[in-house]
């Protein structure tokens, strides 16, 4: 809320913005905290995106490919090397993220066969495995490709 105007409005404003110094030890704690509530985003994030596919309400937001992204880190440059340092950070969370999931092709993928043989105490059929992380890698070059070009039509 707009405080001391003459109705109440709601709405974005300008505000003062600035570098906060920390001690060392503080700015570890502190890296650490903004890191974990980064990776809470990011799955959250992720489940909102997976729910929206499912329930056939396609995107509920968008989603950036290789182009999107090269434009968000040149724009980020262009403000400075700390917004540039803190979105190859946010990047590098998404990708480790994203990563660890349980899909075939992805580390997590690998994690889920690892588990299964511990459980079966044998191991999982190559054959098997290869089919699944190929239908993984498969949908996985398909988003890539389906996100790069809405990437490139928002840009014409």
């Amino acid at each position: 809320m707009i405080k001391n105007a003459e109705t109440p409005k709601l709405g974005i404003a300008l505000a003062d913005a600035g570098v906060i110094r920390y001690p060392w030890y503080i700015a570890i704690y502190k890296g650490f905290v903004a890191t974990f509530i980064g990776l809470i985003n990011i799955f959250v994030g992720f489940y909102y995106l997976l729910k929206g596919l499912i329930l056939g309400q396609g995107l509920v937001f968008d989603v950036a490919g290789p182009v999107g992204i090269a434009n968000i880190v040149g724009q980020s440059a262009k403000l400075g090397f700390n917004y540039l340092l803190n979105i190859t950070a946010m990047l590098s969370l998404s990708l480790a993220a994203i990563n660890i999931l349980p899909i075939p092709a992805l580390d997590g993928g690998r994690i889920v066969f690892v588990v299964l043989e511990k459980i079966l105490k044998k191991p999982v059929p190559m054959k098997y495995e290869q089919i699944a992380h190929t239908i993984g890698f498969v949908l996985l070059m398909t988003l890539i490709v389906v996100v790069t070009w809405r990437d490139v039509a928002k840009l014409f």
